[in-house]
Order: structure tokens, then sequence, then C-alpha cells
């Protein structure tokens, strides 16, 4: 029991470090050019392009790598003699079928490194575990980088900037295809002739909480005798924008 678990030990670590080591690799390259949706929480963003990284690269070292790995030992300990340094050689091989299956020669290289990096870390907690050596302090090792280079990207990145009135209503004035179109985009009153009638149409804003706002679009129009008045309301926030609903009538102008 104890060599199953710790067979199962130095596998998982393999799988585990490989995979922040990459994935760091691959998000460090992205966002090192600059390549940030927003201009503020740049470390954030570095930390979702990590864990987007670590979803795929996980899976295929835990499944393929994993499935190589054990295959590897079978074979060797069947037919090849026992070295550490031909195991690792034989991981590389089977880590370039990847780039190989995607027609990609830098896949192919990264497989052979990420193949590499897998076994040496598996024969290290191999060696470790067999002389009852701790190896818990080797998961804080890329955790530490990933760490220092979140805060990092956090402190050099601009703040994050407040979420106005005005950011509020050009959240709702943005809608294409629809009659909320014709309202200003800014806070204020439009007056016109639309179709003989005369027609005002207002956009005003509250702050109902901090950064929370109840955005409302007011149509009015008369013709004579005929008149009435329709308001749309909306609940927006930085990430959301909530229709709480229309009240009144639908101007004869749009039917």
């Amino acid at each position: 029991m104890k060599l199953i678990k710790s067979y199962i030990l130095q596998k998982l670590t393999a799988t585990i470090v490989v995979t922040t080591i990459f994935s760091f690799l691959f998000a460090f390259n992205y966002t090192s050019r600059g390549n940030f949706r927003f201009d503020y929480n740049h470390g954030n963003q570095f930390i979702g392009g990590f864990f987007f990284y670590a979803i795929y690269v996980g899976a295929i070292v835990l499944l393929y790598g994993n499935l190589v790995s054990i295959v590897v030992e079978r074979l060797q300990s069947k037919w090849f003699i026992q070295q550490t340094w031909l195991y690792i050689v034989i991981l590389g091989t089977f880590g370039s079928a990847i780039g190989l299956f995607f027609q990609s020669g830098r896949a192919a290289v990264l497989g052979i490194l990420a193949a590499i990096v897998y076994g040496l870390i598996e024969k290290w907690v191999e060696k470790r575990t067999t002389k009852n050596k701790r190896i818990k302090w080797f998961f804080l090792i890329p955790v530490f980088f990933l760490f220092i280079y979140w805060g990092y990207l956090q402190i050099i990145s601009p703040p994050k900037p407040p979420f106005t009135k005005q950011d509020a209503v050009q959240s709702v004035t943005d809608s294409r295809g629809t009659v909320i179109e014709r309202f200003p985009e800014e806070i204020g009153r439009w007056e016109g002739d639309v179709e003989g009638y005369q027609v005002t149409r207002e956009t005003d804003v509250k702050e109902i909480s901090n950064e929370v706002y109840m955005v409302t679009l007011v149509e009015s129009w008369k013709e004579g005798n005929d008149k009435g008045m329709s308001t749309w309301s909306y609940r927006v926030n930085r990430r959301s924008l909530v229709n709480k609903g229309r009240e009144g009538e639908i101007p004869p102008y749009y039917e």
C-alpha cells in the first residue's frame, strides 16, 4: 500500500508541477506582449490566462502524460535497461507526438520539454520518497513565482477607473437595432418631429448605490389631442445590465 501511495504521489506531483510551470510560461508569453483585455488589473488577467492554459495543459499531462509514463515503465522493465536517463529520453520522444499530430514543430518541441521536465520531477520525487524526505515545499516554488508575478502586474497596472453615470448610460444606449438607440447617448433631452408628432426623448440616470445606477429613458409625444408617454428602466453596474421593464404606451410611429 505504501508503494502504491508513493507511486501515485510521484505521478501527481509531476503532473501538478509541469502543469503549473508550462501554464505560467504560456500565460507569461501571452501577457508580456501586452495582450490584456483591460487597461487595469493586469495581474488578475494574467491569473485568468494561467487557469485557462492550466485546464488544457493539465488534461494533456494527466491523461496522456501519465499513461505514456506508465507504459514506458512497463516496457523498460521488460525490454530496456533500468536507467533514469533512458526513461526520460523515451518520455521526451513520446512528448513530441502531440506536435506531430497537430503538424506543429513548436508544439512538438514544447511537448518534448514538458515530457523531459515531467520525467526529471518524477524521478526526483521518487528518490526523495525512498529516503523518506519531504517534498511539500516543492509545490510552493512554482506557486511562489506565480504569486510574485501576479503581484508585480497588479502593482504596475493602472488602477481601475470608476464606473460613472455616463458609463451606465453608454451601456444602455449602445444597443443597436432597437428603439433605445434613438435616445440621447448622454444625460439630457432631445426634441424633434417624427412623422408629424412632436417628440421628446430624455435620458436620465440616478445612482442607487455605489457604482450601481438606474437609467431611465422617457419618450413622450404629442399631435393635437393625441399624446402619450413611454418609459424604459435599466439597472446597471460595471458587470451587468438588467432590464427593469417598460411602462406606458407604444409610440404610434413605431407601429
